[in-house]
Formats: structure tokens, C-alpha cells, sequence
């Protein structure tokens, strides 16, 4: 989902999302193009999709979450952080397994902050990534070139961040 435009005039560096900014494709085996929702009594979790990939019942219960917020430095262009945006989604593409030699993060989504609430405390942009396991994420956060080389090319503008990682159900 996208946030609607507030009324407010946007920070100098950090225009409103615009309507174009982001699309979802849903794996071939089911019958919607919207993003898929799988409830039950106790919460509701939406799937956004940055590639096809099938859904498992698995994937339903037993994913790793892994949130991270962006504080961009005040001087950083749109441009600068539109590139960024975008490689941090593709990670979903580049991020191989040592194993498998396929992608392994299950799915990918991010966008700029839209919240009305007033506690986003500086950060401006967040994205999460699901992986099958917490040897996957570890594997992300230490060995993966692909990831390590966005982490660097991102020091020099990125301010402040914020990580939070949980498993889904687990509290």
C-alpha cells in the first residue's frame, strides 16, 4: 500500500511518495494481483512480493522478520536516496545462497515513511525483508557480499538506523 500525500509540505530532502513509486507482483500460482493477506484470529499478516516466489505454509508460520530504518544525513540528494531504496531492494534478487546458489530472502518491501503519529524520531525510510531462518539472516548479515557491499556503499549518507528482527509468533 501506498500512503496517501499529507497536506504539509515534505522536508527539502525528502519529497512525498508519489503514486508510482512502488508495484507488486504476486506469484504465479495465485488468481490476484493485489498483495496477499493471511489472517487468523490472532493477527493478520500481509505479504508484499519485490519477485515471484511461491508461498508455503511454511513461510506463513515460520519466517524471520527483519525490519530496518533509515535516518538519512540532512545534505542527501533524492537522487542518492532513491538509488539506495532501490538497491536495498534488490538485495532480494542479489543475495544468493552459499548452498542453494538461489536467492534466499523470501520476500522485500520498503518505502518512506508516511506515519501521521510524529515518532518516527528522524528515520525517514524502512523496509522489511522475510527469511526461512535465523541461519539465513545471519548468513545476510555477515557473509553475504552482496549485502555487505550495500552496507558500505551506504555508510557515507545514512545518519541513523534502527534494526529490529523477530520471529513471527514468537514473544
Amino acid at each position: 500500500m501506498i500512503c496517501p500525500t499529507s497536506s504539509e509540505a515534505p522536508e527539502p530532502n525528502h519529497p512525498a511518495p508519489t503514486k508510482d513509486v512502488f508495484s507488486f507482483t504476486t506469484p504465479p500460482k495465485l488468481s490476484t494481483s493485489a498483495p496477499l493477506a493471511i489472517s487468523n484470529r490472532h493477527q493478520t499478516l500481509f505479504l508484499t512480493y519485490s519477485h515471484p516466489r511461491q508461498v508455503s505454509h511454511e513461510f506463513a508460520t515460520m519466517t524471520l522478520v527483519h525490519i530496518v530504518l533509515f535516518e538519512f544525513k540532512p545534505n542527501t540528494s533524492k537522487e542518492v536516496i532513491d538509488d539506495i531504496c532501490k538497491n536495498m531492494l534488490s538485495l532480494a534478487e542479489q543475495c544468493i545462497h552459499p548452498e542453494t546458489k538461489k536467492p534466499y530472502i523470501l520476500s522485500a518491501s520498503g518505502g518512506r515513511d508516511c506515519s501521521p503519529e510524529g515518532h518516527q524520531g528522524g528515520f525517514s525510510h524502512g523496509f522489511v525483508s522475510h527469511f526461512a531462518s535465523a541461519s539465513d539472516r545471519d548468513y545476510y548479515l555477515n557473509s553475504d557480499e552482496a549485502h555487505l557491499a550495500f552496507v558500505k556503499k551506504i555508510g557515507p549518507v545514512v545518519q541513523n538506523a534502527r534494526v529490529v528482527d523477530y520471529e513471527m509468533g514468537v514473544f
